[in-house]
């Protein structure tokens, strides 16, 4: 598989140089000149390049079920061992007690949830006993529940990454996903969901034939779902989701959810169930003892006489406030995020903000200039929190790219897309035939183009390079034989009477034709054909990011765009010199020129759109220019994601804590107050 990779990486560099040398031995009878000179040096620079990108998406061998679970393991311990590092969850973790509810009516029947007495104790300082007690359990299911800020979601990626360390070969591979994105409506079981997902997230390849990958380990219990954030969907829709797990969990599936507490309990008794042999814990809220101890280690072996005094009012219990508010993994969170990393003044702390409400207000709002000044970012910290607060009062938890930009004036997004899609195609049909056609195709392929834009965005088909690498691998030997096939008679044949250059530019034509005939007909299904063996699957590529599927959308679209005017000027020019050979003709050459863009456009818009970046771009604008979100977009939402303030799920943004997102959302236009006064 390497050598044909490189095989054809190679005749990909070349290819360029051997049809410019092609074209000007047919145009202009090999007389070259500077400009052929350096197109041809361009070109061949152009598809170097290109290739280099594609080495990072080269196919890889299928691989059998254990080393596609294994390469599943490892991608997913990186990205989140990345994400980890993020969000200091790790140094030092904050000691999170857990152990099992008291709400009886949470739980399924003990017998079922595992042998013997009941007992789910540990902290998350210590995760491998808390892994253990998840390994003990009879289906391996459990529900983290817990009010705002307790960790819920820290503990699911700690349990995560420790069940990715040591994993035995025949344990599924934990996978975090966000439930939010779950509509039980479209996909009613569980199984068929998070399939979708695998495609999304780590990239898994389609196959034509034979086995599904994601559908296979998914169906097989190959998966340990983490379904994070049950309580961010509406009500009806998390009583659906309860009641989907309970219907479609079979004996081997297993399955980590999390939620609040109300939140799970009023799904329970909307779906008039239990999930089914699912544990049930919750967090101990942390003692002032547990916040001093955390803190102290912080702060190092000499802490400054201010927060030595601070330290001694939270342990006696003088500062009943902080003591709140660090309480929870998420105050001490922002304790340290706030004043620890930034070797601030604490003595405010429990003099100034001494009720729980005000301190941890106070809190939430120094959160986003604490964190720009420790790690030295010069934007204003008034504007970083406007563009904030506009994120958190986006309806869906899920910050989509595509979407953020373009919900509540598509119509104009589309309409002005429309005229950026249509624009070469007008211009192409108005070469030779006038202004009128010239718009009317232009409109029309605009709209057309942009319709789907949208719709059922597959960030599985993104990594162009891989696509066209793979399709090339599967059919090399049939463009072996074409080249030497009926193309090399019909040159040959020709040759005698039109000539030989008209003959080379049908033969060329004809290569064309009859690959794109073979590669659209292998996509067709076909009782006939011979089946994928099934002992063997297709590999997962990479762990999708926001960033990289926008960066990758943005290539297709531009992809798409000159290869269908590429496809219609080859068309074009071929078509006119064999005209001009086989008889007497009025031939116009920009007229031939114009259709042949016309054509190779409409080829264009025959292929599946997924052209969300230029609509997305297009609405950023007035978004922009209002001072609601900044021009650059995804370079914020990454520099928010590198800062701790979001997190990455997939192709989605997310804001790291919920309480963070409701306090930006109910929160008004007000002056970035100072941690110093």
């Amino acid at each position: 598989m390497t050598f044909r990779f490189w095989a054809w990486s190679l005749a990909a560099i070349l290819g360029p140089s051997v049809v410019a040398v092609a074209v000007n031995q047919v145009l202009v009878d090999g007389q070259w000149s500077k400009p052929w000179t350096i197109g041809t040096v361009v070109l061949t620079l152009a598809a170097a390049g290109a290739v280099r990108q594609q080495a990072k998406y080269a196919p890889q061998p299928m691989g059998t079920l254990a080393e596609t679970k294994e390469r599943l393991t490892d991608l997913v311990d990186t990205f989140w061992h990345q994400e980890l590092s993020r969000r200091s969850l790790g140094d030092p973790p904050i000691p999170v007690s857990w152990q099992v509810t008291r709400r009886t009516r949470f739980m399924d029947h003990p017998h079922l949830i595992t042998d013997g007495e009941l007992s789910f104790t540990g902290r998350s300082d210590q995760i491998a006993a808390l892994a253990g007690e998840f390994r003990r359990l009879r289906r391996r299911r459990l529900v983290i529940t817990g009010g705002p800020g307790t960790g819920k979601t820290t503990l699911a990626v700690q349990l995560l990454l420790e069940l990715t360390r040591n994993r035995a070969n025949d344990e599924p591979v934990p996978v975090l996903l966000s439930v939010a994105d779950w509509n039980t409506e479209t996909h009613p079981r569980l199984a068929g969901w998070v399939a979708e997902r695998l495609r999304t997230d780590y990239l898994a390849m389609r196959a034509r034939r034979g086995p599904d990958t994601a559908e296979m380990l998914a169906s097989g219990g190959h998966v340990l779902a983490i379904l994070d954030g049950l309580d961010e969907l509406p009500p009806a829709a998390r009583a659906g989701v309860i009641a989907a797990l309970s219907k479609t969990l079979t004996d081997r599936d297993q399955v980590i959810v999390t939620s609040r507490t109300t939140e799970y309990g009023g799904a329970l008794q909307e779906a008039r169930r239990a999930l089914k042999a699912a544990a049930v814990i919750v967090p101990r809220e942390l003692t002032a003892r547990d916040a001093h101890a955390y803190l102290s280690g912080c702060l190092g072996p000499r802490p400054s006489p201010a927060w030595g005094a601070v330290l001694e009012m939270l342990e006696s219990g003088r500062a009943p406030a902080l003591a709140a508010v660090t309480s929870t993994a998420l105050g001490l969170w922002l304790l340290r995020a706030t004043y620890l990393d930034r070797a601030q003044d604490p003595t405010a702390l429990v003099t100034t903000y001494t009720d729980t409400a005000s301190l941890q207000t106070h809190l939430l709002d120094g959160l986003v200039p604490a964190l720009l000044q420790a790690h030295q970012r010069t934007t204003r910290p008034e504007r970083v929190r406007r563009w904030l607060v506009t994120l958190s009062r986006e309806g869906s938890p899920d910050l989509a790219w595509w979407e953020l930009t373009t919900r509540g004036r598509l119509w104009v997004v589309k309409f002005c897309a429309a005229l950026l899609y249509g624009l070469p195609v007008g211009l192409a049909a108005g070469l030779g035939d006038g202004p009128v056609l010239g718009v009317t195709a232009g409109l029309v392929f605009g709209f057309a183009c942009q319709s789907r834009a949208l719709n059922a965005l597959d960030f599985t088909q993104l990594p162009v390079a891989r696509r066209i690498t793979a399709t090339i691998s599967h059919h090399g030997h049939r463009l072996f034989l074409i080249l030497l096939g009926p193309p090399t008679f019909v040159v040959l044949g020709l040759s005698t009477t039109v000539g030989f250059k008209a003959a080379l530019a049908s033969g060329l034509v004809l290569v064309l034709v009859m690959w794109m005939v073979i590669v659209m007909n292998d996509r067709m299904p076909s009782a006939k054909r011979k089946p994928e063996p099934t002992d063997t699957l297709l590999p997962f590529t990479a762990a999708l990011t926001p960033l990289t599927s926008w960066k990758v959308n943005r290539f297709l679209l531009g992809l798409r765009l000159v290869n269908g005017l590429l496809v219609g000027a080859v068309i074009a020019l071929t078509g006119d010199y064999v005209t001009s050979y086989l008889g007497p003709s009025q031939t116009e050459f920009w007229r031939d020129l114009g259709w042949g863009l016309l054509t190779g456009a409409a080829l264009g818009v025959v292929q599946q759109t997924r052209q969300a970046w230029l609509l997305a771009t297009i609405g950023l604008l007035p978004t922009a220019l209002s001072g609601r979100l900044p021009l650059r977009l995804m370079r914020f939402l990454g520099d928010m994601h590198r800062l701790g303030v979001l997190r990455a799920v997939g192709p989605f943004y997310q804001f790291r804590h919920a309480v963070l997102r409701d306090h930006l959302t109910t929160t008004t236009e007000t002056p970035v107050p100072s941690l110093t006064t």
